[in-house]
């Protein structure tokens, strides 16, 4: 499958400290990769997908030439991999992650694969990771010059264009249904993606009479009608 760049954060001139970005969006399937120029002798760079509880950490010990990759996971021992690393002499070096959705059925658990200027250093399989997460850096020493988030388009958009739609409260539904499909067909015009109405906006907050049959049929006939006014 094809691989884009979904998200990318630069730096100039590159620089260490601590970052997350929770806009990069990742999925089961996508990968992250930090740019750095090369490690000082106590550099050390910390790297991996982060969101709520959960986490998926690679650490660069430059002094102890040592790799690493610990997660949230209290049932299991961590670090859940580690070993030893070198650096070829370059300009820049790339930390790559890769992950991908491992065992399960509804939720799945995920597989690690590390790389370090295009060699596999590490790997993970069914890790108990959110399938979709953040990203955090953590560089101690260690000047980084781009964070790059790739992978498939997803096919849905990473941003909404959000609107909201203030209505008085009837108890008439007919009446409700007229000021809210007036209110979609306002956001179609402006590109609203996702229109937010008044909590009962539909029933009213206190309705003197339930929906008749043929109100019921009216509904539907008016559902219809909004439906062709949102946008494709």
């Amino acid at each position: 499958m094809r691989h884009s760049t979904l998200n990318k954060a630069e730096f100039d001139p590159p620089r260490d400290g601590w970052y997350y970005w929770a806009e990069f969006h990742t999925r089961n399937g996508d990968a992250i990769e930090a740019n750095f120029l090369p490690l000082p002798a106590n550099g050390v760079l910390e790297f991996g997908f982060s969101g709520g509880m959960e986490a998926a950490v690679v650490k660069l010990d430059a002094g102890r030439r040592r790799v690493s990759l610990t997660t949230a996971e209290w049932n299991r021992a961590q670090p859940i991999a580690a070993g030893r690393f070198s650096l070829s002499k370059r300009r820049l070096h790339v930390l790559r992650i890769e992950k991908t959705a491992g065992r399960g059925n509804l939720v799945k658990l995920a597989d690690l694969r590390v790389l370090l200027d295009g060699e596999v250093i590490l790997r993970a399989e069914n890790l108990n990771l959110l399938p979709e997460m953040g990203v955090a850096l953590d560089a101690s020493g260690v000047r980084v010059r781009r964070v790059v988030h790739r992978g498939p388009s997803p096919g849905i958009p990473h941003v909404l264009h959000v609107g909201g739609w203030q209505m008085p409260n009837n108890d008439v539904i007919a009446e409700n249904l007229e000021s809210i499909c007036r209110g979609i067909r306002q956001a179609a015009e402006t590109g609203v993606q996702l229109l937010v109405t008044p909590e009962t906006s539909l029933a009213g907050l206190f309705p003197t009479h339930g929906a008749s049959t043929g109100m019921k049929r009216g509904l539907r006939r008016q559902r219809g009608g909004c439906r062709k006014l949102s946008p494709e």
